[in-house]
């Protein structure tokens, strides 16, 4: 085979770009790197913007994806907002464009997997999991190793690394960025343990040791970023984990039954956020008196200077607190929210564009850009109606996969599918606390539309062959 065979092959492969745009994404998020990452997801974005039109538009392929209806009628909507609000800013407009192509991305390329059979699909889950994993537990390797040797930031020209406005950051830009890694690295060892999953990939599952080391790293990255976002995504994991153990695969006749198992499920939530929230506590208290002899958890709020915020100090001595600089559990988010809620109010059916949300924050006012709840900043953005159909497809898709979900609990199969879908659920509620549900490629919602991609895929190969399956 010549080198252009070779070439073609790679370039009309969509498996090959969600490979390439996941991971150059997930290097946005790590210091220096991240300016590296938006010309190689920039790279990927040509390259994904080729294959709609190579299979989409020349081929006609939308026609048979599921759902194209609902696809084209959020299409129709998010092009008639940016109609509407053509008088904007001309760079408004350019990133409202953009982002309805990256919408498009999402829908066609990573959810919608035509002509693709299901066995390359399980080898990509494998592939961007373990990747996940090692990339994960590498930069939190690096990052606590850091902290012990230097207990405080670390500027590099204008940035810094370890520490942001007094919480844990690693090598990553943010904290809030860190800890959905971390939970992704988690989640990722999960796959890479499923017996049933990796049989059918034919790999063996990942040693216990390696698997501990991974979930140990990740963890206690996660509870030193002092991020509830974070830790609202994993208390909503493992909520899933449980109803999913509880419910899935049981017929409940008796009412009672009913009650019972709630309880126990209700049971189980509350005893996990007391344990992660507690478990918190500890790991900052006994980190802060390991390595500066202080504990790293105050008594109270402490309101930094203007040399604080620099120097990314919290006390004058140097000591590092891991104390959340806003005193607000909700981080000034309701504020934000308000602001959203006036602006539907105002532009309530095509909203008023994703461009001027970029445009008015990022460029006039700072570096707001979003109102920090995905289906609020849809809603502003796109107007009622297409928050409308998008919230349309996500009815219909749920209710079929969670059914598949429950057959597969009934007939006892080692599937990799129930973890996703667990992520997916966690995913949707801890989009009420951070911007990621669409428009823009960044790892935390290409990692959430790979996933929906690759666990409707399963879900498809199920309804096929609902005989027992490993997935």
């Amino acid at each position: 085979m010549s080198f252009t065979d070779k070439f073609s092959q790679v370039i009309n492969n969509s498996s090959y770009f969600r490979i390439c745009f996941v991971i150059c994404s997930f290097f946005q998020m790590i210091t220096y790197l991240d300016y590296l990452s938006y010309v190689a997801t920039g790279i990927a974005f040509f390259w994904g913007v080729y294959l709609i039109i190579r299979h989409y538009i020349i081929h006609s392929k939308f026609r048979k994806a599921d759902y194209s209806v609902i696809f084209i009628l959020f299409t129709v909507m998010s092009a008639a907002t940016i109609l509407v609000n053509i008088v904007s800013h001309p760079f408004s407009t350019a990133v409202s464009f953009f982002t309805l192509i990256v919408n498009l991305m999402y829908f066609y390329l990573f959810f919608c997997r035509l002509d693709e059979d299901i066995e390359s699909i399980r080898k990509e889950i494998y592939k961007i999991s373990k990747c996940i994993a090692i990339l994960t537990s590498v930069c939190a390797a690096i990052g606590l190793i850091l902290l012990v040797v230097f207990h405080r930031a670390i500027w590099l020209f204008d940035r810094s690394l370890i520490i942001f406005e007094n919480r844990f950051k690693g090598i990553y830009i943010n904290p809030n960025p860190m800890a959905f890694a971390s939970v992704c690295g988690i989640i990722s060892c999960f796959a890479l343990r499923c017996k049933g999953f990796l049989q059918r990939v034919e790999e063996s599952p990942v040693r216990l040791r390696w698997i501990c080391i991974c979930v140990a790293l990740n963890g206690l990255s996660l509870m030193l970023s002092v991020s509830n976002s974070g830790l609202l995504l994993t208390c909503s994991f493992i909520f899933g984990l449980v109803c999913y153990n509880i419910f899935a695969g049981k017929k409940f006749k008796a009412g009672r039954t009913v009650v019972y198992k709630t309880s126990i499920f209700l049971l189980c939530c509350a005893l996990v956020s007391v344990s992660l929230f507690g478990l918190r506590y500890v790991v900052n208290y006994v980190s802060g008196v390991l390595i500066s002899g202080e504990p790293m958890v105050s008594g109270e709020v402490l309101q930094p200077t203007a040399e604080q915020y620099k120097s990314e100090l919290q006390t004058a001595d140097g000591t590092v607190t891991f104390e959340h600089i806003n005193g607000t559990i909700d981080s000034g988010r309701i504020k934000l929210y308000k602001r959203g809620l006036n602006e539907i109010s105002k532009h309530p059916v095509f909203g008023v564009g994703y461009g001027n949300i970029f445009y008015n924050g990022w460029m006039e006012k700072g570096k707001l850009f979003d109102y920090h709840n995905g289906y609020l900043t849809l809603a502003v953005s796109n107007g009622v109606v297409s928050f409308a159909i998008f919230f349309l497809f996500a009815v219909l898709l749920a209710r079929r996969m969670t059914s598949v979900v429950f057959k597969l609990k009934l007939q006892g199969s080692s599937s990799v599918l129930p973890h996703m879908m667990c992520f997916i659920y966690a995913y949707c509620i801890y989009s009420c606390v951070e911007p990621t549900l669409l428009f823009y490629p960044s790892f935390t919602t290409l990692y959430f539309w790979w996933c929906i991609g690759s666990a409707y895929a399963l879900v498809k190969n199920f309804e096929k062959t609902p005989q027992m399956v490993k997935n």
